[in-house]
């Protein structure tokens, strides 16, 4: 798999100064986004630099057995900023994150964007939200 590079920003909604949201792009296994998850939506959104198509998506659990703690009902979205929200990937019933599993998932688009974004709507059973790796890639899922 080849890993598009995040050139831009990454936000959210929710905020948790010990947990940066840039733990989740850093490549380090054990580090790790986290924020209280109070049964209201979260977002997550990368603003690119330039339009990119991405093909592919990943999620990754760590290595505490915390599975508990992943999203099981998100959906990514997409933009270029003119209310043109389009729907690229919806997952729902991930009821298991085994230690250190990455999960990919398809996007099926030739359009390019400038924002990625993830309305993520339940973690699996806490009420703490925590993601340890998100990336995006150029090519197919295999």
């Amino acid at each position: 798999k080849i890993s598009a590079s995040i050139l831009g920003t990454v936000n959210s909604n929710h905020t948790n100064n010990s947990f940066s949201l840039h733990n989740m792009n850093d490549g380090i296994y054990y580090t790790f986004w986290e924020s209280p998850y109070n049964k209201e939506v979260i977002t997550i959104s990368y603003e690119l630099k330039n339009p990119k198509i991405f093909k592919c998506y990943s999620l990754t659990s760590g290595i505490d057995n915390v599975g508990d703690r992943m999203p099981n009902k998100w959906t990514l979205f997409a933009t270029n900023g003119n209310n043109d929200s389009k729907i690229l990937h919806s997952s729902q019933n991930i009821n298991h994150w085994p230690d250190k599993i990455t999960r990919y998932f398809s996007i099926n688009t030739d359009e390019s964007y400038i924002k990625y974004y993830f309305e993520i709507e339940s973690s699996i059973n806490s009420n703490i939200l925590r993601i340890y790796d998100i990336k995006f890639y150029n090519d197919e899922c295999s």
